[in-house]
């Protein structure tokens, strides 16, 4: 009867150990995706957020190439350049 007791005591330690193992290799699993979605969320972020500058950048320098082409053509409407037959009044 003892040695029965101790044989079911032994086997539901076991089956315990076994039990806390698996929670706790799911619990590590469960950790570590949720650590990789974080970083894979946080680059993607930091992505977008490149491609923005990098998109706000190239609209800046378009802008003033745009604008220094208008400068360069006022100029040159000032000095009597190639509209210098236009009456003064419509420059």
């Amino acid at each position: 009867m003892v040695d029965s007791i101790s044989e079911i005591a032994t086997a539901e330690r076991s089956n315990r150990l076994k039990i806390a193992s698996m929670q706790a290799k799911a619990k590590a699993h469960r950790s570590i995706e949720k650590e990789r979605i974080k970083r894979n969320t946080n680059m993607e972020m930091e992505r977008a957020r490149l491609e923005h500058h990098q998109q706000e950048a190239n609209a800046q320098r378009a802008h003033e190439a745009a604008m220094f082409d208008r400068q360069i053509a006022l100029e040159t409407m000032k000095a009597g350049g190639p509209m210098s037959n236009i009456h003064p009044n419509f420059r």
